[in-house]
């Protein structure tokens, strides 16, 4: 009797082992696979001739047969969206805006079936180019492209951020398009992803800061461009837009009454580009400015040449809540970030 329980118990033990190795040669094959599958990728991606060698062919300036091999590329993967956004990011990169056009149009065409995120991601690009080929303004080709995007995936930092860029650029709404900005600003923070992007984040907080000058809160502009500054220099040789954070940096400075400050963030953009119009165009403004007072940047606001007196205390504006601690944060922010003025 003992021996035929202890059997029992044998087979059962036996049973369960056999259950749970099966388990694991399951979840180590599935594991395996991932893992296989993501080196993969990751060779693929790293190991892209075609991509290489369209590069090689537009730093010589024969688009001709760069044409050739993106194609190529492109007809590896025709209906992902990676695909042309890696092929438009390529082109932006030698300045080719309408191949990326190109590209970027017959990219949507193909990814019809693609994730919302991913073809509002196509239609943002798409509106970031057209920007770059029609540069009269008001660009209201791009600024629809923009808001077909925010029609499609409404809560992206990324296609926010578009859209409100542009808006600012064209003067277009700028209450609405600070709105999009101060939610751009919030999505991004709360988004693990784009969390560990500080390039995205400067650039948002750019593009807020920015919005915030052309409605001439021009103190807050400071605050928050200067943080977008100080996250863009920290990744080095990584700043792509640093130039033309410090140029907005710059000229909110400028207008705040801080010409010393504003003469070093201009020169500062002209380090990162030294052939930036806007940069040059706003040192002259600001030789130009100080030419016609020379008091700036010495006489506080309020306070009389000479008399000694404080200057007048006055509301301080500050940059908006936005749901997380900001390495600038001299106060408390105003309780609603979408609205002018505040």
């Amino acid at each position: 009797m003992r021996h035929g329980r202890e059997m029992q118990n044998l087979r059962q033990s036996s049973g369960l082992l056999t259950a749970l190795q099966l388990v694991l040669r399951l979840v180590l094959a599935v594991g395996l696979g991932v893992i296989g599958w993501v080196l993969i990728a990751q060779v693929m991606h790293r190991q892209s001739p075609d991509l290489e060698q369209a590069s090689v062919e537009l730093h010589k300036g024969d688009t001709l047969r760069a044409r050739f091999y993106l194609d190529n590329y492109v007809h590896t993967a025709p209906t992902a969206a990676a695909t042309y956004e890696e092929v438009s990011g390529l082109l932006s990169t030698y300045g080719q805006w309408s191949m990326a056009e190109e590209y970027l149009q017959r990219g949507i065409q193909a990814c019809r079936h693609v994730s919302n995120t991913d073809l509002a991601v196509l239609h943002s690009s798409l509106a970031d180019a057209y920007a770059k080929t029609d540069t009269a303004k008001p660009q209201f080709r791009a600024i629809s492209e923009a808001s077909m995007a925010q029609k499609i995936d409404p809560s992206s930092p990324f296609v926010l951020n578009t859209l409100g860029y542009l808006m600012v650029q064209n003067d277009q709404n700028l209450p609405l398009a600070r709105q999009y900005l101060a939610d751009a600003l919030r999505a991004a923070r709360k988004n693990s992803d784009t969390a560990n992007e500080p390039a995205l984040l400067a650039e948002i907080e750019d593009s807020y800061g920015w919005a915030l000058y052309k409605l001439k809160d021009y103190n807050g502009a400071v605050d928050v461009l200067t943080q977008a500054a100080d996250r863009m220099s920290a990744l080095g040789s990584k700043a792509e837009a640093a130039d033309v954070i410090y140029y907005h940096l710059g000229m909110a400075y400028m207008m705040a009454g801080r010409a010393e400050d504003a003469r070093n963030a201009l020169n500062v953009s002209l380090e990162y580009n030294p052939t930036s119009a806007d940069a040059l165009s706003g040192l002259s403004s600001l030789k130009a400015l100080t030419a016609h007072k020379p008091a700036i940047n010495q006489v506080p606001a309020g306070q009389k040449p000479g008399d000694g007196k404080a200057p007048a205390a006055g509301p301080a504006v500050k940059a908006p809540s936005l749901g997380t601690k900001r390495s600038i944060q001299p106060g408390d922010a105003p309780a609603n970030p979408a609205t002018p003025g505040a």
